[in-house]
């Protein structure tokens, strides 16, 4: 045998014996390339499917969610609502149904410290009414406008509250095109779907950016049998490629949001019309959650805008709370969560506040119809 082919041979075994100490070390140290956890915080149980919502919380669930964030206790009631039990009549009460999405919920905090409870001490601490408040909690995570007005529809008639608040996160308008769905305990996004695999306690997903079927094979295959590749081409793919903008960092103009927008306008205004035919006046909490740097996505305001110009043209009161978390926040994450962006105590409590003083400025608790709720922009 040759030198040179000894040489050949030697340059060959090691190099399989380094590619495979690489994988070894890469599935000891790094996660599986195609690994997808789905939800930091699910919890098995929480949720059930709906044959309307899609899916709603589990009546009677007991449980916590925890992350590396937070851990919060959920208890959901009868009615499979985040909140102490509630009877149908409710004789004494002046009811708010309060809907919305995880936000309204209070994802990352006690059921006590969520906007809705804390609007519902603030309400009966200013004593304008003879009798108690009652705010009725009915956000569920990852609804879409869509199911937020089906569940009010659901609810006004049974629970009767003279007013309905919604939480309304503008940056998930998209949800009523690809919503959230119960997928193998998770909520996951429609589209979502057929590129997952279920896997342990979360999803291997498959997602390759390649256009040649050829190339897409071998990316996938990559990705299920050697990691150690797979992460090589993704570090390879993200020199050769410029990283694209995302809707984070992309500022539309008033058409381009005014359009994406459209559907979800088209939902609030079919909320406003079914609170009016349940006797109830419709007022709208505008959400914003912070980014990691403390500031706001460059859509926010714009979008905030488009719906508070919405709402004043259907004579619908409306809470916007962005200026005021800007200004307060000076730059500084301190209303959201260290990982999670969602509001933590000092948020929710910020907008309960601006809440209540705009719903006592407009005439609560007296009923109005929705034509003289109309508030004045914040300052």
């Amino acid at each position: 045998m040759s030198k040179g082919l000894k040489n050949l041979i030697l340059f060959i075994v090691v190099s399989f014996i380094t590619v495979g100490l690489a994988e070894i070390v890469v599935r000891i140290v790094l996660p599986h390339p195609a690994f997808y956890a789905g939800h930091p915080g699910n919890v098995p149980g929480l949720v059930t499917p709906h044959p309307l919502l899609g899916y709603t919380y589990t009546p009677g669930f007991s449980g916590r969610m925890t992350t590396d964030d937070f851990s919060n206790s959920y208890r959901i009631n009868e009615l499979g609502l985040r909140d102490a039990s509630v009877n149908g009549e409710g004789s004494g009460e002046y009811r708010i149904l309060a809907i919305g999405d995880s936000f309204t919920a209070g994802e990352g905090v006690e059921q006590s410290q969520t906007w809705v409870a804390e609007l519902e001490r603030q309400l009966n601490d200013r004593k304008v009414v003879s009798s108690p408040v009652r705010v009725i909690n009915a956000g569920v995570t990852g609804y879409s406008m869509r199911q937020m007005r089906l569940m009010a529809e659901i609810l006004m008639p049974e629970l009767r509250p003279r007013m309905v608040i919604i939480g309304l996160y503008p940056g998930g308008y998209n949800r009523i095109s690809d919503p959230f769905v119960l997928y193998h305990g998770h909520l996951v996004r429609t589209s979502a779907v057929n590129k997952l695999v279920p896997e342990n306690d979360g999803f291997l997903y498959f997602e390759s950016d390649y256009v040649r079927p050829w190339v897409r094979s071998v990316d996938l295959w990559l990705k299920q049998n050697f990691h150690f590749g797979a992460y090589l081409v993704k570090a390879i793919e993200q020199l050769r490629t410029p990283r694209e903008k995302t809707g984070n960092d992309i500022q539309y103009s008033r058409e381009e949001a005014r359009m994406r927008l459209a559907e979800l306008l088209s939902e609030l205004d079919r909320l406003n019309r079914s609170a009016r035919q349940n006797k109830a006046s419709l007022h709208v909490l505008l959400i914003n959650g912070q980014l990691d740097n403390g500031r706001f996505r460059p859509n926010e305001k714009l979008f905030n805008s488009l719906i508070a110009e919405f709402c004043r043209e259907q004579g619908i009161g409306y809470t916007d709370p962005l200026p005021v978390l800007a200004k307060s926040a000076r730059g500084q994450p301190v209303y959201r969560f260290r990982i999670d962006m969602h509001w933590n105590r000092a948020g929710h409590e910020l907008a309960a506040s601006l809440l209540a003083a705009d719903l006592h400025r407009s005439g609560f608790p007296a009923r109005m119809s929705a034509a003289q709720l109309v508030l004045p922009e914040a300052q």
